[in-house]
């Protein structure tokens, strides 16, 4: 599916590369500039002429003990996102993102299950207490058909793989105040008499993977820990979002590590080598908390990313989808704006695949403080 999706990207990284203070040993960690997210469920339509905007997005995450709602729309020029939610963790990460963003009570009712002609239904009110009501019609049943990468039109990488999806169907609407947008049909992919399509989509496990432009400083709790099976400690970012390590295994120098960060519900499981000049990482697999079966993605590197030089790396979705790609140069010290105490650690991310993810290249550092 080929489409301007601008995705809600979380500015909190799960992540440093840098080394602590010189009195303190490194921690492998995974990279800086590294954001993963998943969403159980993601409905999109492309929204015509009637109303001010090009796209609204709803993305849906159930897993916690309150459902998770975070809705985007987009202005006609595709340049200005605004953000509603109902909860006030994400609220903060829309805004991190530079976003203009509200939180607003929501209503999401939703089949029991999802199948050809389900209806799903959206209602809040904006902070101008103007009522957005968004019927979407299921228009074709869930299928591996509906897979695929999509690249978000965004000022740096961000991919979107999705596991399964469906087409939207007849039906399917935006009402914003008295004004009603209906989806119009989608004649490239429409196949009469077996089946219309209309423009918009229904995605079911979608992972997203980007790579931002950011300088952190993330704190060592406790200060004194050191790498051996069965240690924890905690990184914790100057906003407040705090990550747990937890060393599975650690011999022969080779270390793999479980990384959770119970804001976004997601897990890392991270393989570094020791070697003389610190810890390289050979790969990150990523997958979400509280979901049933193999739902993930792996970002692996070729040698081993060092603290220093230039490294191949590629973005394998499941067990060898190899979806993107590229090189990373890691370095010592910091770009504009990093932050002091601590010796950082920059990293310059170039894609060469897919096409779409060929951008100018992703700075970003980080450090360890003790």
């Amino acid at each position: 599916m080929k489409a301007r999706v601008l995705l809600t990207i979380m500015l909190f990284s799960t992540s440093i590369w840098g080394q602590a203070q010189a009195a303190s040993s490194p921690l492998p960690a995974p990279p800086a500039a590294v954001v993963y997210r998943y969403w159980p469920m993601q409905l999109v339509q492309w929204v015509g002429a009637d109303l001010p905007y090009s796209m609204i997005v709803l993305e849906a995450d159930s897993r916690g003990a309150k459902p998770l709602y975070d809705v985007m729309l987009l202005d006609r020029a595709g340049q200005k996102a605004v953000h509603y939610t109902n909860q006030a963790a994400q609220l903060a990460i829309d805004k991190a993102i530079g976003s203009e963003a509200y939180m607003v009570p929501m209503q999401f009712d939703m089949p029991s299950s999802a199948a050809n002609g389900a209806q799903y239904q959206l209602r809040f009110v904006t902070e101008k207490s103007t009522p957005v009501t968004w019927q979407f019609v299921q228009g074709t049943e869930i299928s591996d058909q509906g897979s695929g990468l999509t690249m978000a039109d965004a000022r740096f990488p961000v991919m979107m793989y999705r596991e399964q999806g469906a087409l939207a169907g007849e039906g399917t609407a935006l009402k914003v105040g008295n004004v009603t947008s209906t989806a119009e049909v989608w004649k490239e992919i429409s196949q009469p008499p077996y089946f219309i399509a209309y423009h918009g989509a229904l995605s079911q496990d979608v992972h997203q993977l980007s790579f931002v432009p950011r300088s952190a400083e993330w704190r060592i709790d406790p200060a004194a820990v050191t790498l051996s099976a069965g240690a924890d400690w905690k990184m914790t970012e100057a906003q407040g979002q705090v990550l747990g390590m937890h060393v599975d295994s650690f011999a022969n120098g080779v270390a793999t590590l479980h990384m959770t960060d119970p804001l976004r519900a997601t897990t890392a499981t991270i393989e570094a080598m020791q070697t003389p000049q610190g810890w390289a990482l050979e790969r990150l697999h990523y997958a979400p908390t509280a979901v049933k079966g193999d739902h993930s993605l792996t970002l692996s590197f070729s040698p081993a990313a060092g603290d220093s030089g230039v490294f191949k790396f590629e973005v394998i979705a499941g067990k060898k989808n190899r979806i993107a790609g590229g090189t990373v140069t890691i370095g010592a010290g910091a770009g504009a704006g990093a932050p002091t105490g601590g010796a950082a650690r920059s990293e310059s991310w170039v894609f060469t695949q897919p096409e779409e993810a060929r951008k100018p290249a992703v700075e970003a550092s980080a450090t360890q403080i003790r």
